[in-house]
């Protein structure tokens, strides 16, 4: 079997999608020990440990198999991710827990679409939005 793209650009957008979620992670730390923490409390959501693997997989395996070729930023994609993390920032300052938890996986492919652009941030949009199922 013989690919359009050699591996290396798989690599490079799987390590990209990673790096961007870790970074969307550390930056919106609250909301992520928020859903963590209902996940652990709440044994209705319980299923959340099993749903964000999966959905880090699926994301994994969608880019992989998407060929990435050479990545295209999409600076573009930087103006919704303002309006978007100042939402957050306006959602934390009102200590409104589930707005911050709604916004995650939101602010999460909108960093992977200004990051690595349009073609990946497709393949990330269907398992970032399986999160939700995890959100209280």
């Amino acid at each position: 079997m013989t690919s359009k793209h050699p591996r290396g650009a798989e690599i490079r957008a799987v390590a990209l999608v990673a790096l961007a979620l870790a970074a969307s992670a550390a930056a919106l730390w609250p909301a992520v020990a928020s859903i963590v923490s209902n996940w652990v409390a709440i044994r209705d959501y319980q299923h959340g440990f099993l749903i964000a693997p999966v959905a880090l997989a699926w994301l994994a395996t969608a880019i992989w198999r998407q060929r990435a070729g050479p990545l295209r930023p999409a600076p573009s994609g930087l103006v919704p991710l303002a309006f978007a993390l100042l939402a957050w920032l306006v959602a934390w300052r009102a200590y409104s827990d589930i707005a911050l938890e709604a916004l995650f996986p939101l602010i999460a492919w909108l960093t992977i679409l200004a990051a690595a652009g349009w073609k990946i941030a497709r393949e990330a949009a269907a398992p970032l939005a399986y999160l939700y199922f995890a959100i209280p």
